[in-house]
């Protein structure tokens, strides 16, 4: 046949159609093959997966693991879990026998874990500090989170197979933030804003969003990065953040601080008499009482909060990632109560040296009662050269927050005296 390469036999499918069988033809089909692979790769690759180390103790008794880029939640009644590892791996199969195993998920500064867990070396736990979870399986020092699971069911699937394990016992690590593979390289989210399905935080949420593009606009125009943050409950919540990456350093969306002296000071003072009392609660003489009641009426009638920034903040940070602070002063340990005291308060009066150490400013978003359900902050990343660089920061802030209180109908409230 005129046009027909040399080798193709032509043959008729079921429905009459002309196809060819291997000859020239099946190199063109395994051609096809590859670029169909190819493309199956590409076009997946734009869903962004997190990425965990599943691990467990070989019959040997020594600790196996694989990275997987498949783990998934898959019911919460029974708490079942699901991953996919693929059927020529060599780790799964020591790990199988002990019909239990451990997902560890990695946070984002764990890539040199992931690559050491994708590999076939026999050691791979060499350089890993690790401990034992419930069911014996390693628990990876560093991971965000585990779930420690019984094996359930494994099914077949093509190159691949499905375990699915029945949850036991899991936890989360710290407040890191997760380590993820998206278009063939690694990274890490950082959240906009947080998304709850708590009615608490419902209306909170709700002023986030119309804030959200003068968060933006502000961030680009300051060259820094802008947060929104609120009480809630016993609690200061950090909802959103704009600009930038967020700093693990400073806070997490997400991240929650107990309202407790002198946290939230930013925000405090344009709360109800009540909140401020609950939140005086850990103060011990009447001489204190007066100086943070001082503090917030300063931040009041200027119309904005400063922070000094300091190692304990840093600390307190820390602590808070790790859920190790209660939400009361009552249910605090001797060491979370030092660091608490421990971190700096707003000076009354800012000479050019203090200016020079101010780290975070924060203005107040009045809601239509004229108290503040959120507070915008920008966190400095250079220190401040005088007082009136200051004040350019703090008058384009009150202009941002000036406009947000406007769009939901607030009332900025006469700056009068706290008692």
């Amino acid at each position: 046949m005129a046009g027909r390469e040399r080798g193709a036999v032509p043959r008729l499918d079921r429905r009459g159609h002309a196809r060819l069988t291997p000859g020239a033809a099946g190199v063109e089909e395994t051609a096809s093959r590859e670029a169909s692979d190819e493309r199956f790769r590409r076009v997946l690759g734009q869903y962004p997966t997190g990425v965990c180390v599943v691990t467990g103790i070989a019959a040997d008794g020594l600790p196996a693991g694989l990275a997987v880029g498949s783990f998934t939640s898959l019911s919460l009644h029974p708490p079942l879990v699901a991953f996919m590892p693929d059927k020529t791996s060599s780790s799964w199969p020591k790990i199988r026998p002990a019909n239990a195993f451990c997902v560890n998920i990695l946070s984002a500064g764990q890539e040199s874990v992931c690559r050491a867990f994708a590999t076939k070396a026999p050691d791979k736990f060499r350089d890993v500090s690790w401990r034992a979870a419930p069911s014996g399986s390693p628990v990876i020092t560093g991971v965000v989170a585990w779930i420690d699971c019984d094996l359930e069911l494994v099914h077949e699937a093509g190159d691949h197979e499905i375990v699915i394990g029945r949850v036991r016992e899991l936890e989360i690590e710290s407040h890191s933030l997760p380590l993820l593979f998206f278009r063939g390289g690694y990274g890490r989210f950082a959240p906009l804003s947080m998304a709850a399905n708590d009615a608490a935080f419902s209306e909170h949420l709700r002023i986030v969003d119309l804030a959200r593009g003068e968060m933006d606009q502000a961030a680009a125009a300051l060259d820094c990065q802008v947060v929104a943050m609120s009480i809630v409950g016993h609690e200061l919540v950090l909802l959103a953040s704009a600009g930038g990456l967020d700093d693990p350093t400073w806070a997490t969306v997400g991240q929650r601080y107990p309202a407790v002296v002198p946290i939230g000071s930013n925000i405090m003072a344009w709360q109800e008499p009540d909140q401020i009392e609950s939140w005086l609660s850990g103060v011990g003489s009447t001489r204190q009482r007066q100086t943070y009641l001082r503090r917030l009426e300063q931040a009041r009638q200027r119309g904005y909060s400063v922070m000094i920034d300091s190692p304990h903040r840093s600390q307190l940070t820390a602590m808070a990632g790790q859920h190790r602070l209660p939400s009361t002063y009552a249910e605090m340990s001797a060491e979370q109560r030092e660091t608490v005291a421990a971190l700096p308060i707003d000076p009354l009066d800012f000479s050019a040296e203090q200016a020079h150490e101010v780290r975070f400013i924060y203005v107040p978003v009045f809601g239509v009662d004229g108290t503040a359900p959120i507070s915008l902050g920008v966190r400095l990343t250079q220190p401040l050269n005088s007082q009136e660089q200051l004040k350019c920061y703090v008058r384009h802030m009150q202009e941002v927050s000036g406009r947000v209180t406007e769009s939901i109908g607030g009332r900025i409230p006469p700056r009068e005296k706290i008692q």
